[in-house]
């Protein structure tokens, strides 16, 4: 007889794995597990590991001999989907950590077809009632909060350790611009959304101009799945002259707490900043006909959607009058990562 429960842990997305890696760890202490996902992670005992992508092909019966499926989702992969209807084949529970509802249907519908897990595990009432929209009932949506968004709250600097974080930096009194990059540009995918990074960046690069060139210092934040070479491209001169630069290597979010305001589109990356206390700005320049993406309250309350908007909400920030602080409260008390395991438990009991 096998002395742990065993439980395979799978993501094929970056924000997924964000919000699944805290609880895998966690589990570690308690069951034996597998970990499929988007990047290596630290060593140790597992079932099984391996690196996987939104395109894997996962082996039959792979999770066959685990007594608990976790994933993630993802509106462009159904990775996730072949593991729900394999654990069912199986005779096995499914469990998902739904870390975003942008695109809530296309993470249940493969080919029109809607496949649950036995529980969907979200962070917040206004992402369950996403999913029961979906005809998920109530009862197999569990309420238990973000582990990664709750770690990152706990990273918030102070306002003395941020000052000196941007004396280490060397601005000199620029006024530091982080813009979040997803991959649109990257995936082809301009015309579906009207807009992509290289469009904003163009909007930018003029702000910057008009307010003078001397006084702003811009840091991109790659996106995972992005392509760095877009924008060594993009500032080659004759746009050389631009104080910019890459921010990476800042898993722990210390560079990200310098910047005087951040910039993107629709990405997590958002959350965080607000959860840290910074000014931050959902800019979405949609082409005629085309909607922005407002799926959570912190992105449609600080969305923009053209250069002026832009202009305007830029120079509130740095006039005083658009910060954030003091930053966005979490929206569950108490521990996620026990309120997960305790969902598990229960799961795992039926």
């Amino acid at each position: 007889m096998r002395d742990k429960k065993r439980i395979l842990f799978a993501a094929t997305q970056h924000g997924s794995f964000n919000m699944i890696h805290p609880v895998l760890r966690a589990c570690r202490e308690r069951y034996a597990v597998g970990c499929l996902g988007p990047r290596e992670i630290e060593p140790g005992d597992y079932l099984c590991r391996r690196v996987i992508d939104e395109e894997a092909v996962l082996d039959d019966g792979l999770g066959k001999d685990f007594d608990l499926i976790v994933t993630g989702t993802a509106p462009t992969s159904d990775v996730e989907h072949r593991l729900w209807r394999a654990a069912r084949g199986w005779g096995k529970k499914s469990v998902c950590l739904l870390d975003m509802v942008k695109h809530c249907r296309e993470r249940f519908e493969k080919n029109g077809e809607l496949v649950f897990p036995d529980l969907i595990i979200v962070a917040d009432e206004a992402a369950a009632a996403d999913v029961a929209r979906l005809g998920v009932p109530r009862e197999r949506i569990s309420v238990a909060g973000s582990p990664y968004l709750a770690a990152v709250a706990a990273r918030r600097l102070a306002a003395g350790e941020r000052e000196l974080l941007r004396e280490e930096l060397r601005l000199g009194g620029k006024r530091l611009i982080t813009f979040c990059t997803e991959y649109i540009a990257a995936a082809g995918e301009t015309e579906k959304y009207g807009y992509d990074e290289l469009h904003i960046l163009n909007i930018l690069s003029a702000y910057i101009a008009a307010r003078g060139r001397g006084g702003f210092s811009l840091r991109i934040r790659l996106h995972p799945r992005d392509d760095r070479a877009l924008y060594v491209d993009f500032f080659a001169p004759p746009g050389g002259g631009s104080d910019w630069a890459f921010e990476e290597g800042d898993a722990a979010c210390r560079f990200l707490q310098a910047a005087d305001v951040v910039i993107g589109m629709t990405s997590t990356i958002l959350t965080e900043a607000h959860l840290l206390g910074l000014p931050v700005i959902s800019f979405q320049p949609v082409g005629p006909g085309k909607a922005p993406h407002a799926h959570n309250r912190l992105i449609a309350d600080r969305l923009v959607t053209t250069a002026a908007e832009l202009y305007e909400r830029l120079d509130a920030v740095f006039a005083g009058r658009g910060g954030d602080a003091p930053g966005h409260s979490l929206p569950s008390s108490g521990d996620p990562v026990k309120t997960i395991m305790e969902q598990f438990e229960r799961v795992l009991s039926e």
